[in-house]
């Protein structure tokens, strides 16, 4: 299956046609020789956009933060800057005590820094919200987080340093902000883009940002004062791009064009395709033996000089189960949450106004649903409909009704949580349903250790690398650029 179309060049397979994979191949097209598998019948993962009453509407992730500049500069190489759009609309709300409250000001990475707003919002009780002042008057420093986290950007080393703190944000917050605080307003904000548990995602992997921006300091709110401070105009961290970009032609948009451009550049893709096993060669010879099955048939096999696996880690456990054992353990140890998103579609004069690009849902109490995204009013492109269309979500790591349900209960229960909540009598005019299994990683307490122990494992084999949202963030521009990374080690090893 290797390309025939540089036959003296170097033969790199990437298993995996998510945004990390293409992004990897389009770094490494007319290098080398790239082959290109995935399993499914399309590529780009996650980015996935469907036909919704005659617009093309993303199911998956719609927008990305843009600190990272990676997926911006993608989007500039592909020729398209042009359809780069910020969301028309700023806030949100988060449904807390029985009604949908707006967010309080002066959020700095998901957490308050002025408890006056905290307490006007009511998103949790007066007392809550006055326990969260003794922040300001806690004795001791919060833990040095910045050798952990300089240790895991570095690639040469193999362990965290002796005696590194790695709480979970449950556990760090809790007793400084007070735990109603953390359930009812933080967990949404942090937790639910990661659909996780405070309570077992590690402070330090999840928010490394804030994690530096507080290491040492007395008190988590002053020190995020600051930080907001830096970022602001004048500040340090001053910046013009907007915090989050999409794209008017849907964010799929950015897979699809990576597709088309490696095709015609003559990598080859193949879709449908599941590798089986890899064995590692002798190095005088090709380095890796690769079996895979296509559309049911016998196995074959196939060899190549590098190899890049571009997928979940559970997957690359399976497939490196035999022949580097070590890592496929430890690949096997991240855990994953599941989700489900449903679009939905109401006439505008049944839907009362909601504030800004939507609402979150606090865990308590227990709803199906963990946020909603007004679709029609946060792009510009899907707000002339005379609808009203709402991307609706549900599941996290400690729910798994998204994967026991079966699909008409399912809905049923995700819009029934919808009108509740805002108080609307009609079912939706049309509506779509996806499930995302096993789509987001944890980053869970002990992660950074196990993902230097992966790093450190696969840097002693050139020809390998372990890419994607598994590994060292799980946004958008964080896949692309593990990617771009994971390219960069193969050419810097076979050219």
């Amino acid at each position: 299956m290797p390309s025939q179309t540089g036959q003296n060049k170097k033969d790199i397979l990437i298993i995996g046609a998510g945004i990390t994979g293409l992004s990897a191949a389009y770094k490494l097209h007319g290098l080398f020789n790239v082959t290109l598998l995935e399993t499914s019948s399309r590529t780009g993962g996650k980015l996935h956009s469907v036909d919704f009453r005659g617009k093309k509407v993303d199911v998956g992730p719609d927008s990305f933060l843009t600190r990272n500049t990676s997926a911006v500069d993608l989007a500039s190489k592909l020729n398209l800057s042009e359809h780069l759009v910020a969301p028309a609309r700023q806030g949100a709300s988060l449904y807390s005590r029985g009604q949908l409250r707006k967010l309080p000001i002066d959020l700095a990475l998901g957490i308050p820094t002025n408890l006056i707003s905290v307490l006007s919002s009511q998103i949790v009780s007066p007392l809550s919200a006055l326990r969260s002042a003794t922040d300001f008057f806690w004795p001791a420093k919060l833990p040095s987080f910045t050798a952990l986290l300089d240790a895991a950007e570095n690639t040469e080393a193999s362990l965290p340093p002796v005696g590194y703190p790695d709480p979970s944000i449950g556990r760090l917050l809790n007793k400084r902000l007070g735990k109603e605080t953390v359930e009812r307003l933080i967990a949404p904000l942090i937790a639910g883009i990661n659909a996780g548990d405070i309570n077992h995602l590690s402070f330090a992997a999840t928010t490394p940002e804030l994690a530096r921006a507080v290491s040492e300091k007395r008190s988590i709110v002053l020190s995020l004062r600051n930080y907001k401070r830096q970022a602001s105009p004048g500040g340090k961290l001053k910046t013009t791009t907007p915090p989050f970009l999409g794209l008017n032609t849907s964010l799929a948009s950015l897979t699809e064009s990576l597709t088309e451009n490696l095709l015609a550049a003559g990598v080859n893709i193949s879709l449908g395709v599941q590798a089986t096993e890899i064995a590692l060669l002798p190095r005088d010879t090709k380095h890796w033996e690769v079996s895979i099955r296509q559309n049911n048939m016998s196995e074959e096999k196939v060899y190549f000089d590098g190899l890049i696996l571009a997928l979940p880690a559970f997957a690359t456990a399976d497939l490196l189960a035999k022949a580097l054992p070590e890592i496929a353990s430890l690949c096997q140890e991240i855990p994953f949450s599941s989700v489900a998103t449903l679009l939905a579609a109401w006439n505008a004069d049944e839907m009362p106004p909601i504030y800004g690009t939507g609402f979150l849902v606090a865990r308590k109490p227990k709803k199906l649903i963990t946020g909603v995204t007004t679709l029609s009013s946060k792009w510009t492109h899907l707000s002339d409909t005379g609808e009203v269309w709402l991307k609706i979500s549900a599941g996290h790591y400690s729910d798994d009704r998204v994967t026991t349900l079966d699909d008409e209960t399912l809905t049923s229960a995700m819009i029934k949580d919808t009108k509740s909540i805002l108080g609307i009598a009609k079912d939706p005019i049309e509506n779509l349903l996806f499930r995302w299994e096993n789509a987001f990683p944890q980053y869970n307490t002990g992660h950074i250790e196990r993902i230097m122990k992966i790093d450190s494992m696969t840097a002693a084999i050139p020809t390998l690398s372990l890419a994607g949202a598994s590994y060292h963030g799980i946004g958008i521009p964080a896949c692309i650029s593990d990617g771009i990374a994971a390219a960069d080690k193969l050419s810097s090893a076979l050219q």
